[in-house]
């Protein structure tokens, strides 16, 4: 601050303030005109000072239209396009201008005092379920079908049903069937049902109507896996139990096991959501709820199991169903072998297929639609031989793995259960549904891709093959026309099989020429063939030309093994029947007997009817028991 003298007022000192203390006083006085707006309170002085500025303000205006240059001297322009007015109000003015609205006083709100938390009490799922009540569950039964008429209501309303009557039951589903021994943990929850309310709802289930218990399967197995962590090492823990889900679907499935075949291609075309290490135990605790129906809920399980887990723990789909859209993953060795493990548990008994589910194969699977399907789905021993003895295995190292293929410890595994599948197969022929002249085709085919040696007996693939071709020449008189028909379109893969026959054949070769009637066959098929791949012999080109010529080596080998056990079964099976017509006959009978036992018919029949007069009676004879 500074002393100065005017010249206006002569005599007198007037102080001079200096910045500093201009800014000091500034915000002195707005400190002191500060409005508590957060507590809604306006001093009643400066809400008067607001209406004496805006007073003030007016008479400006009223000036400025009166005296337009000096309104004009008066605005500026702010370089942002808009007009400030300079000089109109005064600071004390411009400050209560700046009064905001007035807020009202906000009401403090009564505090409420917390209820105290009530504890929910657990209730086992054991007691939960045994509580059910067979009559209560009738009478709602009974209630649902009056209010509606549509089976899918009716059944998505029991699952409603259950789920809330169960929705606090606490039950550690997901350690029990990962800790517990399989037999033990797949009779959870069904065990805790009590018999005759588990009676009551498998027989009104058992009257609905199959489009609608497979709709309700399908949601139930949807709602079981919902949320479950896929991998060990996600983080994520498993929800809690639909326990009623666990019960109902125990129920339709022990009821109605077909319906686990059904579920098999939805499993399938889910990829991993139902074959993820985590989720496997689930997949197999539902399997098993089919297997616990007796012989027919064996055969529903090995179905399924054929379907849903034998392409992924390969990585490799059935041939019949390459190029339709499903998903295939590889499976992770333990989830891949705890599978394989399930089989061998409801199918197998030592190396061999169980009584169980033989005599399941016998019967065929029959499904709700009054079908009849194979245990044993046809392709699928033809996967399970690409995927461990085909692609690049052909080609490897003994002990190697290649890219792409399952882990030794599986493929050894899988490769266990191989006669099993066979013997189902072939216990399964005689059932409808089983098509064995598709499984011989698929087989000429698979034997076409290999990538073995060409000549001679071939890979482990082609030797698979084979067996499969003569297993449906057992199963079928039909497969040998399929043979005969397929052979000039599949003359690499029939070749291979033709030259891996001739170099053993195996036990089924044998198995075949032992019956007299197949054994003709085989040999009727064996001339057929060369007809079939002449025209190749000829012209002798390409690929087509050096299939044919191994054909033909490897028939002229057969049809000398083949021939002679033909030859075998018509001696010994006409000897018992001569020797009687020659007791009945006397000496005329005893000398035709002994020509035909040492010589082919037709050449008998001559010397019979030239050499003995009384031939002719009893060449008519034996042509009326079928000689």
């Amino acid at each position: 601050m500074s002393l100065s003298m005017t010249s206006e007022a002569e005599g007198k000192w007037q102080y001079i303030s200096s910045k500093k203390d201009k800014t000091k006083g500034k915000k002195e006085k707005e400190v002191s005109k500060k409005v508590d707006r957060a507590s809604g309170y306006l001093d009643p002085d400066e809400t008067l000072s607001a209406f004496a500025a805006l007073d003030s303000w007016q008479r400006k205006q009223d000036q400025a239209e009166a005296d337009p240059k000096s309104a004009s001297a008066a605005v500026t322009s702010n370089g942002k396009g808009t007009a400030e007015a300079k000089g109109i109000f005064t600071p004390e003015e411009e400050e209560n201008l700046r009064v905001g609205p007035v807020s009202k006083p906000k009401k403090q709100a009564a505090k409420q005092e917390k209820p105290p938390k009530v504890k929910k009490t657990k209730v086992a799922a054991k007691d939960a379920i045994a509580a059910i009540s067979s009559k209560q569950l009738e009478a709602y039964l009974k209630e649902l079908e009056r209010s509606y008429s549509n089976h899918q209501s009716q059944c998505a309303m029991v699952g409603d049903y259950l789920l809330k009557a169960l929705a606090e039951a606490e039950l550690p589903f997901d350690k029990m069937i990962c800790e517990q021994p399989p037999e033990k943990a797949a009779r959870v929850p069904f065990e805790y049902l009590p018999s005759g309310t588990a009676a009551v709802l498998g027989r009104w289930l058992s009257s609905r109507e199959s489009p609608a218990l497979s709709e309700l399967a399908r949601s139930l197995v949807v709602g079981i896996v919902e949320g479950l962590p896929e991998a060990k090492a996600s983080k994520q823990l498993p929800p809690k139990p639909k326990v009623g889900f666990l019960v109902l679907l125990s129920v339709v499935l022990r009821e109605k096991p077909s319906l686990m075949a059904e579920l098999a291609p939805f499993f399938l075309s889910r990829g991993a959501e139902f074959v993820a290490p985590l989720r496997v135990p689930y997949t197999l605790w539902i399997m098993r709820q089919a297997a616990a129906a007796g012989e027919a809920g064996v055969g529903a399980a090995v179905h399924s199991w054929c379907t849903v887990f034998v392409p992924q723990i390969l990585g490799l789909l059935p041939a019949k169903i390459r190029q339709e859209s499903a998903k295939c993953t590889m499976m992770q060795q333990d989830a891949a072998l705890a599978a394989i493990g399930f089989f061998k548990e409801i199918a197998m008994d030592g190396d061999s297929a169980s009584s169980a589910a033989r005599a399941a194969a016998a019967a065929g699977l029959r499904t709700p639609d009054s079908m009849t399907a194979p245990v044993v789905p046809n392709g699928t021993i033809d996967t399970v031989a690409r995927g461990l003895f085909g692609g690049d295995l052909e080609l490897a190292e003994p002990g190697s793995k290649p890219k792409g293929v399952p882990s030794r410890a599986v493929r050894e595994s899988l490769e266990e259960l191989i006669p099993a599948l066979r013997e189902l197969s072939s216990e399964g022929a005689s059932a409808d549904g089983f098509s064995a002249e598709e499984e011989l085709v698929i087989a000429l085919q698979t034997a076409a891709e290999s990538k073995g040696p060409f000549e001679g007996p071939g890979s482990r693939l082609v030797a698979e093959c084979a067996t499969s071709v003569v297993t449906a020449l057992l199963a079928s008189d039909h497969a040998f026309s399929t043979w005969e028909e397929k052979h000039k379109k599949s003359i690499r893969g029939s070749s291979r099989v033709l030259q891996n026959l001739a170099a053993g054949g195996g036990a089924e070769l044998e198995e075949l020429l032992a019956q007299p009637e197949k054994a003709a066959r085989f040999v009727a098929l064996l001339a057929a063939l060369r007809g079939r791949h002449q025209l190749f012999l000829e012209a002798r080109k390409g690929w087509q030309g050096a299939s044919a010529v191994a054909s033909e080596a490897a028939i002229f080998s057969l049809e000398g093994g083949a021939s002679r056990a033909v030859r075998s079964h018509a001696r010994t099976g006409l000897l018992p029947k001569l020797s009687s017509l020659a007791l009945a006959l006397g000496s005329a009978g005893m000398v035709c007997a002994a020509v035909y036992a040492i010589a082919e018919p037709d050449d008998a029949k001559m010397f019979a009817a030239r050499h003995f007069p009384a031939a002719s009676m009893l060449l008519r004879r034996w042509s009326k028991v079928g000689f």
